[in-house]
């Protein structure tokens, strides 16, 4: 048998320094590698020469099969569906074979709110999740969308639909930031609410609510992630 390693990586979106895998959502594009071990080389990635059949969904891929094709690139598909790779490994002479499958999970898209310091930058050791407090002065937070699609993140048109609302009115918003002010000092809370949409992938969507608290002191810190 040929012993075969796959591996798959999801073209989304984690903001910097997170520690985790890039997971996959809706309608995002994923890779698959499938590293080979004959046991006849100390390089796997050298080892013999092999041919891949790739399968989705128990149909075979003939544009991804082949000899040395051991990568196999596809979009993710709409929710509530879930995806089969199937793979056959052999050798140009069909005296070693291997045959597998995996299933790909898939997640939904979320927000996170984070303080950008004027001094000490994204604070991305310390995000919201359901209130914070903001004393005199103003506070400025940065929605980081994990796991959308990076498509959606770069070029110049723009690929995602930001939604802000304070207390259920909409507000004007420049992206991904908004920066909230108390300069009188005054006492109360007020409802801050981000909705996210891709504009083509309209399956990637997500939404954040936070409860931000005025008061007369210092302000709090937030939670420790």
């Amino acid at each position: 048998p040929v012993g075969v390693t796959i591996m798959w990586e999801a073209d989304t979106y984690s903001p910097p320094f997170y520690k985790g895998k890039a997971l996959l959502s809706y309608e995002a594009g994923v890779r698959i590698i499938a590293l080979p071990d004959t046991g006849a080389s100390s390089n796997p990635l050298g080892s013999g020469d092999l041919v891949y059949l790739w399968k989705k969904d128990s149909n075979p891929i003939p544009s991804a099969s082949g000899f040395n094709k051991n990568t196999f690139s596809f979009t993710s598909p709409k929710p509530l569906t879930q995806t089969k790779i199937g793979l056959e490994v052999s050798s140009l002479d069909d005296s070693s074979n291997s045959e597998m499958q995996i299933y790909l999970p898939q997640v939904k898209p979320f927000i996170l709110f984070y303080k950008n310091d004027p001094l000490l930058g994204i604070q991305y050791n310390r995000p919201f999740f359901d209130e914070a407090t903001l004393a005199n002065g103003s506070l400025s937070l940065v929605a980081e969308p994990y796991f959308f699609s990076n498509e959606n993140l770069g070029g110049t048109a723009p690929t995602l639909r930001y939604s802000w609302l304070v207390n259920g009115k909409e507000v004007k918003s420049y992206g991904r930031s908004i920066t909230l002010q108390n300069v009188a000092g005054t006492k109360g809370s007020s409802l801050v609410s981000l909705a996210m949409r891709g504009v083509s992938k309209t399956f990637q969507t997500a939404r954040r609510d936070l409860v931000v608290s005025f008061t007369e002191g210092k302000s709090s810190a937030s939670p420790i992630f």
